[in-house]
């Protein structure tokens, strides 16, 4: 099976470099080759109005073009409420590290 692509939204990302926890297994994941290396991606479809919080745009529209298999994020008030933007789940990083180890 192929490892997943994964867009780590920046609260995961901080919340990993300074703490234990989900956010720190999500990063140690894909550290150890787990998940998608790093890709620079340059996005062409806009998420205008997706989310109510406009600064949040970005991890859709990364995710979209990077054909990310999930979208992680720690933000229960405008992503994870989502579930899912345009066919590409919103997990929470726990969530995330539970599918990761079912594949």
């Amino acid at each position: 099976m192929p490892k997943p692509r994964v867009i780590f939204d920046t609260n995961v990302v901080v919340s990993a470099s300074f703490w234990q926890g989900s956010p720190f297994g999500c990063l140690s994941a894909w550290a150890e080759g787990r998940c998608e290396a790093a890709e620079l991606v340059f996005p062409t479809h806009r998420a205008t109005g997706a989310t109510t919080d406009h600064d949040d745009e970005k991890i859709l529209e990364a995710a979209l073009a990077a054909e990310a298999d999930y979208i992680v994020s720690g933000d229960k008030k405008h992503l994870l409420v989502l579930k899912e933007y345009e066919g590409i789940p919103i997990l929470s990083p726990g969530e995330f590290l539970r599918r990761l180890e079912k594949r």
